[in-house]
């Protein structure tokens, strides 16, 4: 299971439902829906999913831009980011 759908699942119990969370965090109950389904979500809203289940915000931010630059074919930035990802799990797991 991705960390994105974790952390909705986290925020939807802390919320009381679906409909409740997509609330607080300011998107309309049907995207919830489809980032379970794996529709794009932008780093803007993972840092809010991530403010809301009290995660780390940085590492949803660089989340969101990675998914964004491996969807939009900016393969560079794309392996960039990785790399950051890759030194925060590392140190995470530390």
């Amino acid at each position: 299971m991705s960390n994105l759908i974790q952390q909705i699942e986290k925020g939807t119990e802390i919320a009381g439902n679906q409909r409740a969370f997509a609330e607080r965090i300011g998107v309309p109950p049907t995207h919830i829906s489809g980032f379970k389904k794996g529709r794009p979500c932008s780093a803007r809203t993972r840092v809010l999913i991530a403010e809301e289940t009290e995660d780390d915000i940085a590492t949803a931010a660089l989340e969101g831009l990675y998914e964004t630059a491996k969807r939009t074919g900016d393969t560079t930035y794309a392996s960039a980011l990785k790399k950051a990802l890759a030194r925060i799990h590392g140190f995470a797991e530390s």
